[in-house]
C-alpha cells in the first residue's frame, strides 16, 4: 500500500503453519537502497542513540526496529520500520569491477537485514508488517 502521494509505502506478510512440527525459527526482510557515494560525510544511517554510521559500514543492531538512512547531497531521507523486529544488520553492497588499474570494489548501496523472531503451530498464523517512508 502506499500513502502520502507515494511517499510511504507500507508492506504486509503473512505466514501459517501446516504440519505436525512446531516452526521456532526467523523472517527476515531485506530492504536495499542504491544510494552512492558510501563513505561520503554527508550520507549515513542513524542509529537508535542518535549516532551515525557511513553508508559504506557493515554493522548491526539488537533490539532495534527502526533505522533511518539521509543522503544530504540529493536530500533524501528513508525511514525504515518493522516493528515485530528484534535486530537489524546493515552492510555494503559492492561490485567487483576491472580497470586499467586491476580489481577493485566499488560501493553501489546498502542492504538492511530486518530479524523478526516467530512461532508457529500447526494451524497458526502471524501477520507482520513494516513500512518505509520517504
Amino acid at each position: 500500500d502506499f500513502e502520502k502521494d507515494g511517499r510511504v509505502a507500507k508492506m504486509k506478510y503473512s505466514l501459517s503453519r501446516f504440519g505436525k512440527n512446531i516452526f521456532t525459527g526467523y523472517l527476515l526482510l531485506e530492504f536495499n537502497l542504491g544510494l552512492l557515494a558510501g563513505n561520503a560525510s554527508d550520507r549515513y544511517h542513524i542509529l537508535p542513540d542518535g549516532s551515525h554510521k557511513q553508508l559504506a559500514e557493515m554493522f548491526e543492531i539488537s533490539n532495534c526496529r527502526e533505522i533511518e538512512t539521509v543522503d544530504e547531497w540529493t536530500g533524501a531521507r528513508i525511514k525504515i520500520n518493522v516493528p515485530n523486529a528484534e535486530w537489524i544488520g546493515v552492510y555494503p553492497v559492492k561490485t567487483l569491477s576491472r580497470s586499467e588499474a586491476g580489481l577493485e570494489m566499488t560501493y553501489q548501496g546498502t542492504c538492511l537485514v530486518f530479524r523478526i523472531p516467530i512461532r508457529l503451530e500447526n494451524g497458526d498464523s502471524i501477520d507482520i508488517d513494516s513500512q518505509m517512508g520517504f
